[in-house]
């Protein structure tokens, strides 16, 4: 029985497809083709392995998009369309879906048109790679670069604030209450330079470790000065301290950025005027530190998910990244320490973090 050009063509591209699928099966690709007359998939065992596809002759873009993270359909819609489209090459990113076992896991899939004649696209043809270890790089990268903004804009405002201040003063001549507000901006340039080192230290390839520099402290003379700067940004609100004479070895830096996350969060999210209580204690070898508002308070279902990177609760209309939570976690949990929220809808929150007193750092 004769055959056409275009089956001739078909089943050598089918063909090819397997040939080299035992080339390149040891590499860990993927190869596949879909047929545009057909609207199916033809995936090598590499590729379905990779996916964990049920195990089939041919696959429907419904069984493939299925694979994919909800997250990521409609990007991956929108592409597959222009390619259709305009017959280019295929070039797509996508994370498998969170129910899937490959949880957490990135893949690239890249091919182009083969034409079965001079009138027709036919076939597209290409690979499936895993490209898990570079995509988290990128996005540990892009977490850096978004946590340095974040952290950024409380020394801003302070510096802003503390100039300010300086200069009202200087213009009623007196110099010596301008150069202390001179002196405490001078400060927050030398935070804002450290948070910049930081940022380099993180970023560079292979490190997610975040450094830690240990120091003897008292926390009622640390957290005495942090409200002291919350006061003068914050005129409108009451601070109240109750934190004892307690020395820590942690990291001052780092510990700061914790209270004053916690702070600045309590001023978000609370009415005008009303107050904001900072409380310490020590208990079973444990300082424990809390942040107590008055306002809107989270729902005890969103507790657990408050401290996750870019998290933001269902509701709420204020700015940020969602960010300053997941950082606060990030140091704890360095430190060896926990972090927790006690609230309730309308009723307020208390936020929480406990660190160890005496704490091996070798």
């Amino acid at each position: 029985m004769a055959i056409s050009t275009q089956q001739a063509v078909h089943a050598a591209q089918q063909s090819n497809i397997y040939s080299l699928d035992a080339i390149i099966a040891g590499t860990g690709i993927g190869v596949w083709a879909f047929d545009v007359d057909t609207l199916q998939f033809k995936v090598c065992p590499t590729f379905k392995g990779l996916l964990r596809l049920p195990n089939r002759n041919a696959y429907n873009f419904a069984d493939l998009l299925r694979t994919i993270a909800f997250s990521c359909r409609k990007k991956v819609i929108k592409e597959i369309k222009n390619i259709c489209s305009s017959g280019g090459n295929v070039a797509i990113e996508f994370k498998v879906a969170a129910d899937q076992a490959l949880d957490c896991r990135w893949f690239k899939v890249t091919g182009k048109s083969y034409a079965q004649c001079d009138d027709q696209q036919g076939m597209y043809m290409g690979i499936l790679t895993d490209i898990t270890e570079e995509k988290m790089k990128e996005i540990w990268n892009n977490d850096r670069l978004a946590l340095l903004s974040h952290e950024l804009k409380g020394p801003l405002s302070t510096i802003r604030l503390y100039l300010q201040r300086a200069c009202k003063i200087s213009t009623d001549k007196n110099v010596d209450d301008a150069a202390i507000f001179m002196d405490k901006a001078d400060e927050q340039v030398s935070a804002m330079s450290l948070l910049m080192d930081d940022f380099l230290s993180y970023s560079t390839v292979g490190n997610t470790t975040m450094t830690l520099c240990y120091e003897w402290f008292d926390m009622n003379l640390l957290v005495s000065n942090i409200v002291g700067e919350m006061q003068l940004k914050y005129p409108g609100y009451t601070f109240v301290i109750d934190v004892p004479s307690q020395h820590i070895r942690a990291d001052k830096r780092k510990i700061t950025q914790v209270i004053l996350n916690y702070l600045t969060n309590a001023v978000k999210y609370s009415p005008a005027g009303s107050g904001i209580i900072v409380h310490c204690s020590v208990e079973n070898g444990k300082l424990k530190m809390m942040v107590k508002d008055k306002g809107i308070g989270i729902d005890p279902e969103y507790h657990q998910k408050v401290f996750d990177r870019y998290y933001r609760t269902p509701g709420t209309k204020a700015d940020g990244f969602g960010l300053g939570l997941y950082l606060v976690k990030e140091i704890i949990n360095q430190h060896g320490g926990h972090v927790w929220v006690e609230s309730s809808l309308n009723k307020g929150s208390s936020f929480y973090f406990s660190l160890p007193i005496l704490m091996n750092t070798d």
